[in-house]
């Protein structure tokens, strides 16, 4: 399918264009993709998103073991609103009362250990595994941090609408992406450009829902 759209020649890494401080909302074109773990992690080549925000999500880096995945421990981001308890470790017989992730780092300082909670199990995806917290081991609450990801939707490079309500989280840290900015139409009247893009950003302000808990939806099939 023949694209609408015309394309500034100039290419960027995630973090490039971010820091660019490129006007919001815009379209960008992805130029390289990225085949991650999950729907989160991954994005096709060939693709045209529009991009109206930037959201930044504060999370807390763990290490711990999760057998379904790995032998080995591996690090583990975690949302500080990640609706799961945790319990603190104290000793090797001893474990603290249930609590949220950001309470946590509210009340004890890194690094700490943390069970999972053991009353509110739950399937979890871990990339193209499934496991639950009940088995997964103690994890080792390192610190936090601040993720940055910006937030659009994917477009219809024939027709210019927009695929999907939901929104799509797309991580700055995704390494070997690069995107070119969409600057106008490829034919036609360009003073309809502005009009269009105003059009978009009026939709995503009042109808575009995003999972801020839970990320891409693995149906979303990017």
């Amino acid at each position: 399918m023949a694209s609408i759209f015309r394309r500034r020649n100039k290419t960027y890494t995630l973090k490039e264009f971010y820091e660019s401080n490129v006007t919001l909302p815009v379209i960008i074109y992805i130029d390289q993709g990225f085949a991650g773990n999950n729907a989160v992690e991954t994005i096709g080549a060939g693709q045209y998103f529009f991009i109206h925000a930037v959201y930044r999500q504060r999370r807390a880096m763990t290490r711990g073991n999760i057998p379904a995945v790995s032998a080995d421990k591996c690090l583990i981001s975690i949302p500080l609103s990640y609706p799961i308890k945790f319990r603190r470790v104290e000793s090797r017989l001893k474990v603290g009362h249930e609590d949220f992730m950001w309470s946590l780092l509210r009340k004890f300082d890194p690094p700490f250990q943390v069970q999972m909670s053991r009353t509110d199990q739950r399937r979890l995806d871990t990339g193209p595994c499934s496991t639950t917290t009940s088995e997964m081991s103690n994890l080792l609450v390192m610190g936090k941090y601040k993720e940055i990801y910006l937030l659009g939707n994917l477009i219809n490079q024939g027709t210019g609408a927009l695929y999907y309500k939901q929104v799509a989280a797309i991580p700055l840290y995704l390494p070997d992406v690069e995107i070119s900015v969409v600057d106008g139409f490829a034919e036609g009247i360009n003073d309809r450009w502005m009009l269009y893009i105003d059009k978009l950003y009026a939709f995503a302000l009042q109808e575009i829902d995003l999972h801020v808990r839970h990320g891409n939806r693995e149906s979303r099939g990017m």
